[in-house]
């Protein structure tokens, strides 16, 4: 997949601030037994977002050891944004190989680690 930056706000002064959510789901085997937890907190806070007054985009990627980065909505206006379900949400394999260099990046200071 190839993503394309947005546009500089400031060279478009007469475009109005967009808000964009990335939402990016760790759906590795281990997720299994907070499965429903996950699919119910993500769609509490898709409602909560879509009831503010202002437009947003949303993009949701999932990720495991057999697909580490898998885009299943880029950009959608939230008004458009389906809840998660089960059927999309299934937990599988193992996480990447990649996941524990983030707490050797630097990265590791966003997330809590279990």
């Amino acid at each position: 997949m190839i993503c394309t930056p947005t546009p500089d706000p400031a060279s478009h002064p007469s475009t109005p601030l967009a808000t964009h959510i990335s939402v990016i789901l760790d759906r590795s085997g281990s997720m299994e037994t907070i499965r429903d937890d996950v699919i119910g907190g993500f769609n509490a806070f898709l409602a909560r977002q879509q009831h503010e007054p202002s437009q947003a985009t949303l993009s949701l990627v999932q990720f495991d050891s057999q697909d580490p980065y898998e885009v299943l909505l880029h950009f959608v206006p939230l008004s458009d944004m389906p809840p998660l379900s089960s059927k999309r949400y299934v937990p599988r394999a193992s996480p990447p190989r990649w996941l524990p260099c983030l707490s050797r990046s630097g990265l590791s200071r966003w997330w809590s680690w279990s």
